[in-house]
């Protein structure tokens, strides 16, 4: 792969970031082009997901748009100097928290980036409506930010296993790491007495994350394949008995992020958003430990007139008993999972 950067001949031109891609896609999705994952690509650059539109056909157009957004100059100065070429529009998580995006060439199998910015489980909400990543919405919705990053943690670690023998790859297949091993370095008696899966499992119970996988070794007439494998089940498991601690050894405070109760209500929103905790606006005393003031961005209209009487003139902070919040935390990510396995029923 080329990065921007390198292929960069005028050096004034900056990659874009997090906002230009709003952009990127809308112009995309209004040319009725349409994302879709190639796992060629996604080994191909080493992306744990790589997407790619079809051929672009309407450069000149396209062109004399990107011209006009200046966030998108980067898009449009490779355009430019591609637009003879058989190109295709990408994106891809680089890694579970840098996304990149730009123009691929497809005679060359080269991709140019354009833009590249951090991003957060909650991202993908925010560009579902977008035309161009119609194919791949609920792909992108389903992707668990949280266990991608420990895929690649594991994969990292994976480094550490068996580094005096030698090893063809270590890559992350869907939810598998796998590293493959020259079958050669291992004796008949080694394979015989089952050593490279206890080798394996002694190593496992070393990790922090050993609970959440499972593992294996597969051998063929070449090499050996030592596989972990992510199990949503355990991470699930895990993942709720880490918030059954939380619940039962703290109380939710001034800060927290929180998901409260809808079950009262008319409208089922409180369940499905983030809140905050605040200290209680101007004119409430909060003198009653068992009421808490949680701040949303956003509340309906209708929301805020069902929820709240008249004298509560702030429209975006909601009171609630403590018993109403189901879930909190420090840290705003923890709950994406929460609000994930409404959206799904799981």
């Amino acid at each position: 792969m080329k990065d921007f950067q390198t292929f960069l001949i005028n050096e004034t031109v900056e990659l874009s970031g997090k906002h230009s891609f709003f952009n990127f896609l809308q112009i995309i999705g209004n040319h009725e082009y349409h994302f879709k994952l190639n796992d060629i690509h996604t080994t191909m650059y080493k992306y744990l997901y790589f997407f790619i539109t079809e051929s672009i056909k309407d450069k000149r157009e396209l062109l004399e748009i990107l011209n006009k957004k200046h966030s998108l100059k980067s898009t449009h100065y490779l355009l430019d100097k591609l637009k003879n070429n058989q190109i295709s529009f990408f994106f891809g998580l680089k890694d579970y928290k840098t996304l990149r995006y730009g123009i691929v060439d497809n005679m060359s199998n080269i991709s140019y980036v354009a833009g590249e910015f951090l991003f957060n489980s909650s991202y993908f909400n925010s560009i579902i409506k977008y035309k161009a990543i119609s194919f791949i919405s609920k792909m992108l919705i389903n992707i668990d930010i949280k266990s991608v990053g420990l895929l690649y943690k594991i994969k990292t670690d994976f480094s550490k296993f068996l580094k005096d023998f030698r090893t063809i790859k270590t890559e992350i297949i869907e939810n598998r790491v796998v590293k493959t091993v020259e079958r050669k370095d291992f004796s008949d008696n080694d394979i015989d007495a089952n050593l490279p899966f206890r080798w394996l499992h002694n190593w496992v119970q070393t990790r922090l994350w050993k609970k959440s996988v499972e593992y294996s070794v597969n051998e063929n007439e070449n090499n050996l394949e030592f596989i972990i494998i992510l199990t949503q089940n355990k991470i699930n498991e895990n993942l709720s008995e880490d918030k059954k601690n939380k619940l039962n050894n703290s109380k939710p405070q001034i800060g927290d992020y929180v998901i409260c109760d809808s079950n009262l209500w008319k409208f089922d929103f409180f369940d499905t958003h983030i809140g905050k905790i605040v200290v209680p606006p101007s004119g409430y005393s909060g003198g009653n430990p068992n009421l808490l003031y949680v701040k949303y961005d956003n509340i309906p209209v209708e929301v805020y007139n069902e929820y709240i009487t008249t004298v509560m003139k702030n429209r975006s902070t909601i009171c609630f008993y403590i018993d109403q919040i189901k879930y909190w935390s420090k840290d705003k990510e923890d709950l994406i999972p929460f609000l994930n396995a409404k959206k799904f029923g799981l």
